[in-house]
C-alpha cells in the first residue's frame, strides 16, 4: 500500500479519524514511519476515506440524474482503504474503539438507500 519513503497526504472527510487509528496502530505494530503532510505539495499518495455507502449513494445520485458516469483507471497513488466498509462497519468499530468521529448530514439518496438495506438486509 505505501512505503517508507511515501508522503502521504489524508483528504479530511468522514471517518478520517479511523483511518488515523489504523495508521497509528500500522507504526506502533512495524515501527515504520508514515509521514502525513497537510499540504497537496510533494506527495507521494493520497489516502481518501470514501467508503461502501458513499460510493453506491455517488453510483445511484449519478444514476438517476442521468450522469455520465466516467470510470477511471485504478490509480496506484490513491488509496482507499475504507473502500468495502459500510457506514454502519465504520460506526461500529469507531463505537468499539472509542474513536470519535464527524458524522456528515445524509442526503436524500443515502437516506433512500439505508431505508432499502433495513427493509431487505444484505442487499447493498
Amino acid at each position: 500500500m505505501f512505503s517508507r519513503r511515501d508522503r502521504l497526504f489524508l483528504v479530511k472527510k468522514d471517518y478520517h479519524e479511523i483511518i488515523l487509528h489504523v495508521l497509528k496502530k500500522i507504526t506502533d505494530k512495524t515501527g515504520q514511519k508514515i509521514e502525513l503532510i497537510n499540504k497537496q505539495t510533494n506527495l507521494n499518495k493520497t489516502i481518501i476515506s470514501t467508503n461502501l455507502d458513499e460510493i453506491a449513494s455517488t453510483a445511484l445520485s449519478n444514476y438517476l440524474n442521468n450522469t455520465n458516469i466516467k470510470i477511471k483507471p485504478k490509480d496506484k497513488n490513491i488509496i482507499r482503504p475504507l473502500y468495502f466498509c459500510s457506514s454502519h462497519e465504520l460506526s461500529e468499530y469507531a463505537r468499539i474503539k472509542n474513536i470519535k468521529i464527524k458524522k456528515k448530514r445524509q442526503d436524500m439518496i443515502t437516506m433512500l438507500l439505508e431505508q432499502f438495506e433495513k427493509r431487505y438486509p444484505g442487499t447493498i
